[in-house]
């Protein structure tokens, strides 16, 4: 079911920007569409969807995209029963036509989709996953110290965050990440300047922490709009820069600026990798579950032999080792 008082609903999602979508679209290689399935007509209840689909036509989630765009928009009622019969009817042809048009990889829905039986009961899989969301308003000192320590830390060597001065200078500091975690964001400095051209930089915002000479040491690109909730979307610091600071004053500035700006809330848009979820619930947010949708095609097979090859290396190692606990000193998210 949808949860109308869910804490984190976005009635005013940038995720539902034009300038937003046509990136997405432009980037990937992508067809958004706006979906709206309403079995009662104009009067009854609503789901409002902004998909996206691949070259052949099948539905998708754009590589760093938090989640599809939904909206549900139920009668004037406060009847359980009713709304749960009002869903069941909008989640039903939103499902048909996902069967008939077909889905690559998985797709995330936003947090506050609560129910998915429909998916369930018609064979799609599905994927528990998480996210971690700050509620404004924030302060700094609702993190944890040592993120608090790390943070003054690069105030006092003269690090500065600000928003780009050339989009270029993200770049660098996004490749230090990728290189040491082993993927690629597949952004350059023109895509982002596309980006920038598309929404503008109140709503495509490229914050970097420059060093005391110049260098871009750390960087993140947010999105937001105002009056809904601003998402982090890629990330990266520098290898010489991992122990300065800067990663976490990029993020308190972030916090602090979006908040400032208009957001009602920072989405760190991923919480499932464990080495990553750690340096994020340090910030003081709640780890929020969603929902993700898979139907079958050789991405969920191949995540399924993944996690048979991680549980069976994992239990080995249970069984000749002590686990360790981390060390928080040791911890970074980008």
């Amino acid at each position: 079911m949808y949860t109308p008082n869910h804490p984190v609903i976005n009635q005013h999602s940038v995720l539902a920007d034009a300038g937003w979508r046509e990136f997405n679209e432009r980037l990937w290689n992508l067809t958004s569409e706006e979906l709206t399935y309403s079995p009662r007509g104009e009067n009854g209840a609503r789901l409002d969807v902004v998909t996206y689909k691949d070259k052949s036509g099948r539905f998708v989630l754009p590589s760093m995209h938090p989640n599809w765009h939904m909206l549900f928009h139920h009668t004037n009622t406060d009847q359980t029963a009713r709304i749960y019969r009002q869903w069941d009817e909008v989640s039903k042809m939103m499902v048909a036509d996902m069967l008939a048009t077909g889905t690559h990889g998985r797709i995330a829905f936003p947090a506050e989709i609560s129910d998915i039986r429909n998916w369930l009961w018609t064979g799609f899989r599905a994927y528990p996953l998480y996210t971690i969301m700050v509620d404004f308003p924030y302060s700094i000192e609702q993190a944890e110290s040592t993120t608090r320590r790390r943070y003054k830390k690069s105030v006092k060597d003269g690090f500065q965050v600000q928003f780009a001065k050339d989009p270029a200078d993200v770049i660098p500091c996004l490749m230090g990440t990728e290189q040491r975690k082993k993927f690629d964001h597949s952004l350059t400095a023109e895509s982002l300047k596309m980006g920038l051209e598309l929404m503008g930089p109140d709503k495509f915002r490229l914050y970097v922490a420059y060093a005391a000479d110049g260098e871009p040491a750390s960087a993140r690109l947010v999105i937001m709009e105002e009056g809904g909730i601003a998402y982090d979307i890629a990330a990266g610091t520098q290898l010489k820069y991992l122990n300065s600071g800067a990663t976490q004053h990029t993020i308190g500035h972030v916090l602090m600026d979006v908040q400032q700006a208009g957001a009602t809330a920072f989405n760190f848009s991923c919480a499932n990798i464990e080495t990553v979820s750690p340096a994020k619930l340090c910030w003081g947010g709640q780890l929020v579950p969603l929902h993700g949708i898979e139907g079958f095609d050789y991405i969920p097979v191949r995540r399924t032999v993944g996690s048979f090859v991680r549980l069976w290396r994992n239990r080995s190692r249970q069984l000749h080792a002590k686990p360790e606990l981390p060390n928080p000193e040791n911890v970074t998210n980008s």
